[in-house]
């Protein structure tokens, strides 16, 4: 339980001796848990330790690191959070202390490179977020190329498996590590890097392809004579993968959806305005070019009934299309059924479908034989009897009626 309430309003540093006991008194509040009462005072300490290396340069005194180095196991607990507001803070103290200290950060990171990897795994995108950014920001301040191989490792290790927010994360930090240092800081590790971009190079993920892309790039562009000698030894599969994707132009993309338009229906076409050839015959139209807005199309739909030499058109269709993209398909239009209306029937109501002759002399005689076995019914007057038939299911009911 917190005995001492951490204040909240900013604290000023203006000598080394209340950077040792402002420190301390921080060193004491890290010591207990994070709980609901203690979580907004563990921030405002991380909020005010951000201030002063940005504004009051607390990294200059001597015995900083050492209270830093203390300060590192309640830094790394607020990292793990799952308070974002928190874990924020956290990361932000990181990257100041390695935007104002530059290379001398680099021996402080060790506390902290782990739980920052840690952190790629979370399925929390903010969190994700936080911690790629933070890597960032500390290795175009610090440069740490010495840290190349640690995030290979994450790539090229078969014996982990790595989920591919990790993995790109990783690549997106061996990508931003090459593109900061220099040559001499580099070559020490170029194993490494090559190794990263042969077995990354053709993993499924997207974002991982495409950070060693452009870390290869970026290899080439800095030492070409080193990156060819590595590309011809590498196979032909991940060569291609090297290669940057190809993007269709505009030209290629609209020939693939005319060809696709046109096979994806059953005897349907679409014409575009570069086709000379007429649709087939039943069909007359007439399109104009892309840069009008309109298009006349008139369909003749012929007869079902009638011959294919002599075709009279039973119905006209004329219709005008405001859209560019060709005339419309030819489609048959349906059959249509004859529909009859019992009269006499109990559902009267109801349009039901003829009946064929056939089935209906056979319900007559069934009937017939049913009304002579029972003699207690009177005969069956054919004539005035009236069948009917409701479709239900596909169960056929019959109606009698005197």
């Amino acid at each position: 339980m917190i005995t001492d309430q951490y204040p909240k309003d900013p604290i000023t540093i203006s000598s080394k001796a209340e950077m040792d006991c402002e420190m301390r008194r921080i060193h004491t509040l890290f010591k207990n848990k994070e709980t609901e009462e203690s979580w907004e005072q563990l921030n405002s300490a991380l909020m005010n330790v951000t201030r002063w290396v940005e504004e009051d340069k607390v990294h200059e005194y001597d015995g900083f690191v050492k209270h830093i180095k203390q300060l590192h196991d309640g830094i790394n607990r607020t990292l793990l959070s799952q308070r974002t507001r928190l874990a924020g803070m956290a990361t932000q103290l990181l990257e100041t202390l390695a935007t104002n200290m530059g290379r001398a950060y680099e021996p402080l990171h060790d506390l902290f490179h782990a739980t920052l990897v840690s952190m790629f795994a979370r399925t929390k995108k903010v969190t994700v977020k936080q911690a790629v950014t933070c890597m960032m920001t500390i290795i175009e301040a610090a440069k740490m190329p010495r840290y190349i191989p640690r995030f290979a490792d994450i790539i090229t290790n078969r014996d982990i498996r790595r989920n591919p927010s990790t993995l790109a994360s990783a690549a997106a930090c061996i990508e931003k590590a090459v593109e900061v240092n220099a040559i001499e800081a580099i070559e020490p590790y170029l194993g490494a890097v090559e190794a990263s971009i042969r077995v990354g190079i053709t993993k499924p993920a997207a974002e991982v392809r495409a950070s060693l892309r452009s870390c290869f790039q970026t290899y080439q562009r800095k030492m070409p004579e080193k990156a060819a000698r590595f590309h011809d030894r590498l196979p032909e599969l991940t060569r291609k993968y090297l290669n940057p994707p190809q993007v269709k132009s505009e030209r290629a993309r609209a020939r693939a959806r005319i060809v696709c338009s046109s096979s994806s229906g059953s005897g349907s076409k679409v014409y575009s305005s570069n086709d000379t050839k007429k649709p087939s015959t039943g069909i007359s139209t007439n399109i104009r070019t892309n840069n009008e807005t309109s298009i006349n199309t008139n369909i003749n739909v012929s007869d079902d009934t009638s011959n294919n030499t002599s075709s009279k058109p039973a119905t006209g269709l004329s219709s005008r299309i405001s859209s560019g993209r060709g005339s419309l398909p030819h489609r048959r239009p349906p059959p249509i059924r004859p529909v009859i209306t019992r009269r006499s029937a109990p559902h009267s109501h109801l349009d039901l479908p003829a009946r064929s002759a056939p089935q209906r002399c056979n319900i007559r005689s069934r009937l017939q034989t049913k009304a002579s076995a029972t003699q207690t019914k009177p005969a069956l007057n054919t004539a005035t009897t009236t069948v009917a038939r409701v479709t239900k299911r596909r169960t056929p009911y019959l109606y009698l009626q005197q």
